[in-house]
């Protein structure tokens, strides 16, 4: 079921203070385990790098962003959604909006992040590698997680 009241839209450059805020306050509650000095280098690389690479596709709720989602051909980069609108839905409309755009997705997920590991596997994902260590080299378990393309994918009911 999505939200009633949000619309998916594109990124555009007065989201990114936006954006950045909602990746921070998620990431501290997503992975309490990283450090501050962890968080601040991948923070520092989202502001630099991730947003400038991906396609970017922001849920709005009354023009302002409540989650978003950061593809990189069909691998997703990022998908945040922010502390007062987690557990609405926002999540899962980004997420069919790419798989209608993609089609097969994939994924790097922290495999202590037990909320986003049990939300990709309802959304029909597996996970196909497990790593020590992130894309970083941080300490921290990483699963790959995979969604092949299905027939219903282009289907607005999805």
């Amino acid at each position: 079921m999505y939200p009633a009241s949000a619309a998916v839209r594109p990124y555009d450059a007065g989201d990114r203070a936006s954006i950045i805020s909602i990746w921070r306050r998620s990431s501290e509650i997503g992975h309490p385990f990283l450090t501050d000095h962890q968080l601040a280098l991948q923070q520092h690389l989202v502001e630099t790098v991730y947003l400038d690479q991906s396609e970017i596709w922001i849920a709005s709720v009354e023009g302002q962003p409540a989650a978003f989602i950061g593809l990189i051909d069909g691998y997703i980069g990022a998908l945040f959604v922010d502390t007062p609108a987690r557990g609405l839905g926002y999540g899962s409309l980004l997420l069919r909006h790419a798989i209608r755009l993609k089609g097969a997705l994939s994924l790097e997920v922290y495999e202590q992040n037990r909320q986003a590991t049990d939300f990709y596997l309802r959304h029909g994902f597996r996970i196909t590698r497990r790593a020590e260590q992130d894309s970083l080299g941080f300490p921290h378990p990483a699963l790959t997680m995979t969604r092949p393309a299905q027939p219903e994918d282009l289907s607005e009911d999805l």
